[in-house]
């Protein structure tokens, strides 16, 4: 369907032209979250249809439908005339409500000293924080080509790996199909792109990895508790994390687009777009891979492997920092060096 979509959107005038905090040099078609959209539903529909599968409820397929189709139109909006914060938290919190109606909810957390924490009240708010943070997550990291639908890529496989193993079919089902459609897409948005995965791809893909990582948690088991789900995100989570400290930090807006995310620095230290989509794509898979682990490991290791992990997190942050201020001081050499050059000569 992408081609098609290239076309059409060309044809309406949806494109994403260049300007100022935006990294690509030309007008390209954006909304290509559209393509994911059917691709992924199509797939859905015909498996509950066909296959009557046990693992693909009816009922459940379609407030999912109804909630990511909430999140489709937000998209196209936002990418046609942009959408402010409460705009956005209008829709996605409904969108929220509804996967929690179907069932998609956290009721528990995982203990690893004891037994289950049952959340009763708390499991509501809970479920729409989860969701919003990873749907606005995904939303922020994609800002290069390829880079948001690659990690989506990543984790979708990491889910789909953790429910072939644990038998969850419904688990299996959502993430394979979500894989597949965005592998068919990825070849069009790999840079340079011609086409953009857009708000209306990149919220989507969001609210869809938030909702298969709840799945384990609808079912009652320890599979798959939002450890896992977190540490198979952990780049957009981190990501999206440090970008509102930063800003509260430096006394800007919390939800105000900046150019401190972390596919920026890669390239404020002098790498190129494709090197920097590669290197996320790269800990993505690393921390995905880390997340298949965790799952299988028995619960009284979990807290000790989240401890290293941790550490290694920290090192990873610290060396980046390091790196980032040391491209500062090149760039202010730099800018001193020409300053001092030009007043020579104008002397």
């Amino acid at each position: 369907m992408t081609p098609l979509l290239i076309r059409t959107t060309k044809a309406l005038g949806l494109v994403d032209s260049p300007r100022t905090g935006k990294i690509h040099l030309r007008p390209t078609p954006t909304a290509g979250g559209l393509a994911v959209f059917f691709a992924f539903f199509a797939t859905l529909w015909v498996i509950a249809g066909v296959e009557r599968s046990r693992d693909m409820e009816l009922r459940v397929l379609l407030w999912l439908t109804l909630a990511s189709v909430l999140i489709v139109a937000l998209g196209v909006y936002d990418d046609l005339r942009g959408a402010a914060v409460l705009q956005k938290l209008a829709i996605q919190i409904p969108a929220g409500v509804l996967l929690y109606v179907a069932g998609f909810r956290v009721e528990r957390l995982t203990n690893p000293f004891g037994p289950e924490i049952l959340l009763g009240p708390f499991a509501l708010p809970l479920t729409l924080l989860w969701v919003l943070i990873i749907t606005n997550a995904m939303n922020l990291i994609d800002g290069l080509d390829g880079l948001a639908a690659g990690v989506g890529l990543i984790a979708s496989l990491t889910l789909a790996a953790v429910g072939l193993m644990r038998g969850e079919g419904l688990v299996l089902i959502l993430a394979t199909a979500l894989a597949g459609s965005l592998a068919g897409f990825i070849g069009y948005n790999f840079p340079p792109a011609r086409i953009f995965l857009g708000d209306t791809g990149s919220l989507l893909l969001g609210l869809l990895l938030s909702t298969i990582s709840l799945v384990e948690n609808r079912k009652a088991t320890l599979a798959m508790t939002l450890v896992v789900p977190i540490v198979a995100m952990l780049i957009p989570i981190l990501d999206t994390l440090w970008a509102v400290v930063r800003r509260v930090k430096n006394g800007q807006h919390p939800f105000r687009g900046d150019t401190g995310h972390l596919h920026h620095r890669l390239l404020m230290l002098g790498w190129t777009h494709r090197q920097a989509v590669f290197v996320i794509w790269a800990s993505s898979a690393y921390f995905g891979l880390l997340a298949f682990v965790l799952s299988v490991l028995p619960k009284q290791q979990v807290l000790w492997f989240l401890v290293l992990l941790g550490a290694g997190v920290y090192i990873a942050l610290a060396l980046l920092r390091h790196f980032d201020r040391k491209a500062k001081r090149q760039n202010s050499a730099s800018s001193a060096g020409i300053d001092a050059r030009t007043q020579n000569r104008a002397q």
